[in-house]
């Protein structure tokens, strides 16, 4: 069964797959929308990094838009900068610049949110997209929303470090290393 990774859905005792299960007498299997599974990963690194939150905004997301106009977007930096990230990225930079640059060409369906992540990871890995580096004004950010909390990330990646809190602890780029099909068709 097909389905999306709501509570509603996946949750042990109420989910709608179990009661499905115990309806029909009988295990199925389970196949989780792809985009949601993305979902989750996002979910759990920013759970790891930022802790929970209960507040449908995170304070960071709300800080760097306030702090938006100040910050000079002719200045910034790549992820390949940071020597870490370099290290991670070496077997792969190349393929997945050749890549990205090529779902822009040849995807003119792109939703505009995975447009421009696509242009985000190629100025994070060191490149330009067609029509140069632009960075367009975080947008709403919304706790449930994984696609906003990508484009924030990599929008921090190059703009250098950016204060988690007020006890001086800073966001600095970091890889969480995906299987490319997992992203390719997440752009799907």
């Amino acid at each position: 069964m097909s389905f999306d990774t709501t509570a509603s859905n996946t949750g042990r005792r109420n989910g709608a797959c179990v009661l499905i299960e115990q309806k029909m007498g009988k295990d199925l299997l389970h196949f989780a929308c792809r985009h949601h599974i993305l979902e989750l990963v996002v979910h759990a690194v920013f759970v790891r990094v930022l802790g929970v939150s209960s507040s449908p905004e995170h304070l960071l997301f709300k800080r760097f838009q306030t702090s938006w106009e100040s910050i000079d977007r002719e200045d910034f930096g790549t992820g390949i900068m940071v020597e870490e990230v370099a290290t991670v990225l070496e077997d792969v930079q190349d393929e997945a610049l050749r890549w990205t640059l090529q779902v822009l060409q040849e995807r003119e369906d792109l939703r505009d949110d995975y447009r421009e992540l696509v242009k985000l990871v190629i100025i994070f890995l060191g490149g330009a997209p067609p029509g140069g580096i632009r960075f367009l004004a975080p947008g709403a950010m919304h706790q449930a929303r994984w696609m906003s909390k990508v484009l924030y990330s990599f929008r921090f990646g190059c703009s250098g470090p950016v204060p988690l809190d007020e006890e001086g602890g800073a966001w600095t780029p970091a890889v969480v290393p995906l299987r490319r099909p997992s992203l390719r068709k997440g752009l799907d």
